[in-house]
């Protein structure tokens, strides 16, 4: 006999719990046992091998933008916006009850690609106006007034069309609401954070580097 449960706002583990708690002083009979499938199985499987290829990817992202940028600094740069849209990932899920599941650990990795690739855009347009013969001020000011509006176009697009999934208002995708509050938590809040403090990083970067004294 399977159970199958839908739930709102609890998290799998702490349902996995309270079961636990019930079903302790259940004596079954002789052949029958207890098995707990689905979700939480998967999870307990996945959760370690999805890590290291997260890591892995990581890894493999940075060393692709050292060869592309031929620096080590502007790759830190723009890795840095990944924790800056994990905090609002983190708000999204407390705000609207939801837990950290494997649908919320997915948008977390599409949350990650869209973040980085705002800062490439970010930080790419710093470089070759650099190397136009711009200054690191007006460098920074350049990128940021010509690459807000395609950013925040981008990330708004992404909101909009997650809507309806982080709404549970799409029939059939409501185990995939934690993914889409994910992603929409994390663009509100990296969508203006990258524009702050990517420029702050990268000048930080080019300081050390002894490029402005």
């Amino acid at each position: 006999m399977n159970v199958y449960g839908y739930r709102a706002t609890t998290s799998i583990s702490g349902l996995h719990e309270r079961v636990v708690k019930v079903l302790a002083g259940i004596e079954l009979p002789p052949g029958y046992k207890l098995s707990y499938e689905g979700e939480y199985k998967n999870m307990g499987e996945t959760g370690k091998r999805l890590g290291r290829s997260l890591g892995i990817a990581v890894l493999l992202l940075f060393f692709s933008l050292v060869i592309t940028f031929k620096s080590w600094v502007n790759p830190i740069v723009i890795m840095s916006a990944i924790p800056l849209s994990i905090i609002g990932a983190v708000w999204g899920l407390l705000i609207t009850g939801r837990h950290m599941c494997m649908p919320a650990t997915m948008g977390m990795i599409l949350l990650t690609g869209i973040v980085v690739n705002n800062s490439i855009l970010l930080i790419d347009f710093i470089e070759q106006a650099r190397r136009q013969g711009a200054d690191l001020v007006s460098a920074i000011q350049q990128a940021v007034k010509m690459r807000t509006r395609p950013i925040i176009m981008t990330a708004s697009c992404t909101i909009v069309g997650m809507w309806p999934v982080a709404a549970q208002e799409a029939i059939g995708l409501e185990r995939l609401s934690p993914l889409a509050v994910v992603v929409i938590g994390g663009l509100l809040v990296s969508t203006i954070l990258t524009l702050v403090y990517v420029p702050i990083f990268y000048s930080l970067g080019r300081l050390k580097e002894g490029v402005v004294n």
